[in-house]
């Protein structure tokens, strides 16, 4: 039995299963051809994989569900013509073979996005050497293990999981997932938490050994475990473990179709937080309450332009239509910082999370803005939408944007394109100053939402990616705490709601101070929807 506990957790839960070890890819050697027939065996090989995503695309969208997206993103990035010239010009220029000429540009490119100071970025070059490996296997002709049918319970093994494996991924039997490299912002990990499979990071290498393929796997992520081969008492203990944990989640399961009560009879809507309009399935499946947080920048991302009017529209109406009645918050785009966009041109800056960033570029970008109000306008009338504005400063930012908004409305209407007429317009709460003046801001604004991951960095001057101030980042900080509150009683004061949907609203131990503080609102990952209905209803609001 071989056993490793010091694995990064991606998403929570226990795994059982037999191991399937994933073979590690083979970088091709450096190799000339000639390039004629270098060039067809490139032709022929692209368009098989374009082929293969289309198809994909048309054929398994309802089994890719929320992560169709990661699939269409894939599809961009090999129409890329740029992408595509520089593979053909090293096999015309320098005669290399065609999957080397594949492999070098992959890298090439995976570099550029490796350099910059985004974790998501970062990650998405694993993108493009997914792609480029996708390439080179057809041109191998290889037939690699099809993870889509896998039909026995089992905990996949592997270096990586490329994001184009991972979206097959079928949640019935696929119980684990252990690989050394992926980050908590990879596609692979955003597989992971949508699907809800307990998934481990940076686990050592050794343990990518076929040897262990067949044998028994349990992946424990709540104490960063990974155990190989495991004996039959170990498999019996964690039988056991798995098996209080899918009681407790039927248990959650009584709270399904129920009010988020307390339990001295105090409103607490439980809402969800998603990224991409096909996650809204596992806001409906979990029962949430609305969605308190749609992350409209990731509609920019993974992709060459940004997305158009229509194309807005109708992402935005494809959630608001599947969500009825129940509020949708529709945060405008919140760029820069961790999330840089190519075709933006933010300058680079030594410190992004505190520069040219969300609100603030909006406002120098106006017409970005003006088509983001715009579309969300034209789609409000499939739903009950409310508007977000990410990292307000200060009340003459918010005076500045509502300005625009208003100014958004009259041309609609001037072209006769119909709109509701009362939308809620609220900001995020995020920075300390935003705190401390929260009592004017509130004037302004039909509802404040807190997002702590922000506040809490900005609170105790901690980057949360740095490793080695990791330790200030805390979620029940008393500083931290103490701004919370203060919004809280001045949004109320003024007569407006206060959500959270920062992560501490997934911090359960926290959930009980919160109602105390008196949150209106907890905005959390779907999956953790019930659970926090639970604790609602076993609080008190007035203790």
């Amino acid at each position: 039995m071989k056993v490793y506990k010091e694995g990064e957790k991606i998403q929570k839960g226990i795994g059982i299963g037999n191991i399937l070890v994933l073979e590690e890819f083979v970088e091709p050697k450096k190799e000339t051809g000639k390039a004629e027939e270098q060039l067809t065996v490139f032709d022929n090989a692209i368009n098989k994989a374009k082929a293969n995503i289309e198809f994909d695309i048309k054929n398994n969208a309802e089994k890719l569900g929320s992560t169709i997206e990661i699939i269409e993103a894939h599809l961009q990035m090999i129409q890329d013509p740029e992408y595509k010239d520089q593979i053909v010009s090293k096999i015309k220029e320098l005669s290399y073979t065609a999957e080397y000429s594949v492999f070098e540009v992959s890298n090439e490119f995976a570099a550029v996005f490796e350099s910059m100071d985004s974790d998501y970025f970062r990650e998405r070059a694993q993108d493009i050497k997914s792609i480029g490996i996708s390439i080179i296997d057809i041109i191998r002709d290889k037939k690699s293990v099809d993870i889509s049918h896998i039909e026995e319970d089992t905990i996949i093994v592997a270096e990586e999981l490329l994001p184009s494996q991972a979206v097959l991924l079928n949640k019935r039997f696929i119980k684990g997932i252990a690989v050394v490299k992926a980050g908590k912002t990879s596609h692979t990990a955003i597989v992971a938490k949508t699907l809800a499979i307990p998934m481990l990071s940076r686990i050592p290498s050794e343990f990518i050994d076929e040897k262990y393929s067949g044998k028994k796997g349990i992946v424990d992520v709540d104490s960063n475990t990974l155990i190989l081969n495991a004996d039959r008492e170990t498999l019996k203990k964690y039988t056991v473990l798995k098996e209080k944990e899918e009681e407790k989640k039927k248990f959650y399961n009584k709270f399904r179709g129920k009010e988020s009560l307390t339990k001295d009879g105090k409103k607490i809507n439980i809402s969800s937080n998603i990224s991409l309009p096909n996650n809204v399935e596992q806001v409906i499946e979990n029962d949430s309450d609305g969605i308190g947080l749609f992350r409209s920048e990731f509609l920019y991302m993974d992709r060459n332009s940004a997305p158009t009017i229509k194309e807005q529209v109708e992402s935005y109406s494809k959630v608001l239509k599947k969500m009825g009645d129940k509020p949708v918050i529709i945060r405008t785009m919140d760029i820069g910082g961790d999330k840089q966009i190519d075709y933006i041109n933010i300058p680079a800056e030594e410190n992004p999370f505190l520069g040219f960033r969300a609100i603030r570029y909006c406002l120098k970008e106006k017409n970005m803005l003006k088509n983001q109000f715009s579309a969300l306008l034209e789609a409000s009338v499939h739903g009950n939408l409310h508007i977000m504005i990410p990292m307000i400063s200060t009340v003459n930012e918010i005076l500045e944007v509502k300005a625009i908004f208003e100014e958004v409305k009259e041309e609609l209407r001037e072209l006769n394109i119909p709109f509701k007429k009362d939308i809620p317009f609220g900001i995020m709460i995020e920075v300390p100053s935003a705190c401390i003046m929260s009592d004017e801001l509130a004037k302004e604004v039909d509802f404040f939402s807190i997002g702590t991951n922000d506040l809490i960095q900005y609170t105790l001057a901690c980057d949360r990616m740095n490793e080695s101030v990791s330790y200030l980042y805390n979620y029940d900080d008393e500083a931290v705490l103490r701004l919370v509150k203060m919004t809280i009683e001045n949004g109320h004061k003024n007569g407006i709601w206060v959500g959270m949907c920062g992560d501490m609203a997934n911090q359960e131990n926290l959930v009980p101070i919160l109602i105390e503080m008196g949150i209106d609102e907890l905005s959390v990952t779907p999956s953790n929807v019930l659970p926090t209905r639970y604790i609602v209803s076993i609080t008190n609001s007035n203790k």
